[in-house]
């Protein structure tokens, strides 16, 4: 689920993202359409939306998303298929300290 990764993110990277905007670049134009309108019937797909807009709210942070195919979107992409190498040699701004998620963060503790 493409959604997951952006509240992680958010979540993670709280304090150094308030006060600010940001625009995400997802891979999947129905995602796109659903953070833009801040609205959607699928129930999982809601909880992470909700945790998304509350966690604006609390930091005074605001998004807005757009539709970027994978084959235009090369860090995401090689990042979400796991080529590390090619995603080292892509994002060359990246950190070199890898930020930890908390455990309250991981997948097994969201009420998907």
């Amino acid at each position: 689920m493409e959604m997951f990764p952006i509240v992680i993110s958010l979540s993670a990277w709280a304090d150094q993202l308030a006060n600010k905007c940001t625009t995400f670049h997802a891979e999947n134009q129905t995602l796109s359409e659903v953070i833009n309108k801040k609205s959607t019937e699928n129930k999982e797909l809601f909880v992470l939306l909700r945790a998304l807009v509350l966690f604006c709210l609390k930091h005074s942070y605001t998004f807005k998303a757009k539709h970027l195919p994978g084959v235009l979107n090369t860090k995401a992409d090689a990042f979400s298929q796991l080529q590390g190498d090619n995603f080292k040699s892509l994002a060359k701004d990246m950190a070199s300290k890898l930020t930890a998620v908390p455990h309250y963060l991981l997948p097994e503790n969201w009420p998907l």
